[in-house]
């Protein structure tokens, strides 16, 4: 039996504005954060649709998830992130950029990737009206097809941000236990991170030295309130041949790229300190790679 699923737009964590996860405690589930691609796996009973956080369908990048979840059973609409199993987000990126069969097909073999759930929006009926509590509870009575769609790992104690810190893991969401899905970014969600990251635009890049003569380093600007660029300084490291093979033919065709760039700090003119380049992020749009972001990193 089929249903007509909603189309649901994700609900996204706000940076924290003087909380910590101590006083949290009792209000709030710690949830973890991980370093992939936000995802939707819609299931109507008989057909799977797995969309990003833009809207765009990825099903046929993701053969080995859209597959696992055509056993899901009850048709449903589940939030999470899609992660390689290595858990390096440059091997997810690598995954994500894959579009023709042959090549998804090889790559899938050397870089398999898993889905892995942390909310259920549509078990049977819309669960968006529900506390966050509730829907968690449905998405644990879930049988999801392991290990290719598992679930994340959820804690009630704010030390687990510290235990998620000595693991070197991204971080943790606090999602309040009574707060209901809505789309769009909500202080009901905090993300507190334990990797310094911020998701920026490539707008251009200058020429190097030596064997990198052709592309040194790359021009990085994130868009203010009004929608404008706001150069933040560059990035020269933690590219590969390929990548900046690609990134260079983009940036020559005058198409800006969306990426992901770890940084220590920031400069008091708020250019970022020793970036380095983490990979791609095709699912998001050069208007998620906010100025608010600069906010998360601490001023040097």
């Amino acid at each position: 039996m089929t249903v007509q699923l909603p189309t649901i737009k994700p609900m996204l964590a706000s940076p924290p504005k003087g909380e910590r996860p101590e006083l949290l405690r009792g209000t709030h589930a710690f949830d973890t954060k991980l370093d992939g691609i936000r995802a939707m796996i819609y299931w109507d009973g008989a057909v799977c649709y797995i969309t990003n956080r833009t809207g765009k369908h990825i099903a046929h990048k993701f053969p080995e998830i859209e597959n696992a979840a055509n056993a899901l059973g009850e048709p449903c609409v589940l939030d999470g992130e899609i992660v390689a199993a290595s858990g390096s987000f440059q091997d997810t990126a690598r995954r994500d950029k894959q579009n023709q069969p042959g090549d998804v097909a090889k790559w899938m073999r050397e870089i398999p990737c898993v889905f892995v759930a942390f909310d259920v929006i549509y078990k049977n009926t819309d669960l968006r009206p529900m506390p966050f509590e509730y829907r968690r509870q449905q998405l644990e009575l879930m049988r999801l097809q392991g290990p290719v769609l598992t679930t994340s790992v959820l804690s009630l104690d704010p030390a687990f941000f510290q235990q998620v810190k000595d693991l070197g893991m991204e971080g943790v969401i606090a999602k309040r236990l009574r707060s209901t899905y809505r789309a769009g970014r909500f202080s009901d969600w905090i993300k507190f991170k334990t990797v310094r990251s911020i998701t920026a635009i490539g707008i251009g890049y200058e020429k190097g030295t030596g064997a990198r003569e052709h592309f040194g380093a790359m021009f990085l600007a994130l868009v203010d309130t009004d929608g404008k660029p706001v150069e933040i300084g560059r990035v020269g490291t933690g590219f590969t041949a390929q990548e900046i093979d690609m990134l260079k033919a983009e940036l020559d065709a005058g198409k800006p790229v969306v990426c992901e760039i770890e940084a220590l700090n920031k400069s008091k003119d708020g250019k970022l300190r020793f970036p380095v380049y983490k990979g791609l992020r095709t699912d998001l749009s050069v208007l998620d790679a906010r100025l608010d972001q600069l906010n998360e990193l601490p001023t040097m």
